[in-house]
C-alpha cells in the first residue's frame, strides 16, 4: 500500500496550488485554441500533474469530472479506470465511478 505524504506540509500545499492554477489556466483557453488543441493541453496538464500526484484521488476525480462535464464519457471512464488501478483501495474513486456509470446507464 502506498503511503501519502502529510498533506498539511507547506511544500505540498504550495505545489498542489501551482498545479491547480496551471490546470485552471489551461481550461480557460486564454490562447483561444481550437477544441482539439485545447483538449490536448488540458489533458497534458492533468497527466503531468498525475506524474507527481498519482496517489491523490482529488486529482483523478477532477480530471474524470472535467471529461464527463464536457460530454466525453468514454474519456472519463478511462480516467476512472486508471485511477482505480493507481489507488485500488480508495473507495471514493470506486463510488464516484459507480455513480458515473449509473447516471450514464452503462455499468461496465
Amino acid at each position: 500500500h502506498a503511503v501519502l505524504p502529510h498533506r498539511s506540509a507547506r511544500p505540498h500545499r504550495e505545489q498542489m496550488a501551482l498545479w491547480w492554477n496551471l490546470i485552471a489556466m489551461e481550461k480557460m483557453n486564454m490562447q483561444r485554441m481550437e477544441a482539439p488543441q485545447e483538449l490536448a493541453r488540458v489533458c497534458y496538464a492533468y497527466d503531468q500533474c498525475l506524474m507527481c500526484h498519482f496517489l491523490y484521488p482529488e486529482v483523478w476525480l477532477d480530471y474524470a469530472s472535467w471529461h464527463a462535464e464536457n460530454g466525453r464519457r468514454e474519456a472519463a471512464a478511462k480516467v476512472y479506470k486508471r485511477a482505480m488501478q493507481a489507488l485500488p483501495d480508495c473507495l471514493i474513486l470506486h463510488f464516484a465511478f459507480a455513480d458515473f456509470a449509473e447516471t450514464g446507464g452503462n455499468l461496465t
